[in-house]
């Protein structure tokens, strides 16, 4: 009986170990995206059918003068000053979803602060998350 024991809790230290060390291995591998997406100065970003912001890169955030935790889980809308820009962003976006078709905006024009505005050629393409959601 003691070696049945023995035998199920070496199994279930085993076991955890394997999910530790793939935490580890996650974590790791996250960290490194995030590495990458925030190195390239061009504005990267995943919204979800909603309009909010799942992933984001420091470009990103810099655009609407906040951090990157800050933008998270935020709506376009909630943030953005620029209402045309916006209208005409969450309709791309709506377009993007509707379609399943990639659009390519090669410029498109966003006021940063009154009087001020940035030029951008913009790449929209469908993503569909594993839960689903485009």
């Amino acid at each position: 009986m003691r070696d049945a024991v023995k035998e199920k809790v070496d199994s279930l230290e085993a076991e955890i170990e394997r999910h530790r060390q793939t935490a580890i291995a996650l974590e790791k591998s996250e960290s490194f995206m995030r590495l990458i997406i925030d190195l390239i100065p061009d504005m990267i970003f995943v919204k979800n059918s909603e309009g909010r912001f799942l992933v984001l890169n420091k470009a990103t955030a810099a655009q609407f003068n906040t951090g990157v935790d800050d933008l998270t889980g935020k709506k376009q809308a909630d943030i953005d000053p620029d209402k045309t820009s916006l209208s005409r962003s969450l309709k791309d976006d709506q377009k993007v979803i509707q379609t399943g078709r990639p659009l390519s905006i090669l410029t498109e024009s966003h006021d940063t602060e009154p009087g001020s505005s940035k030029w951008f050629a913009t790449k929209k393409v469908p993503f569909t998350a594993p839960d689903g959601d485009t």
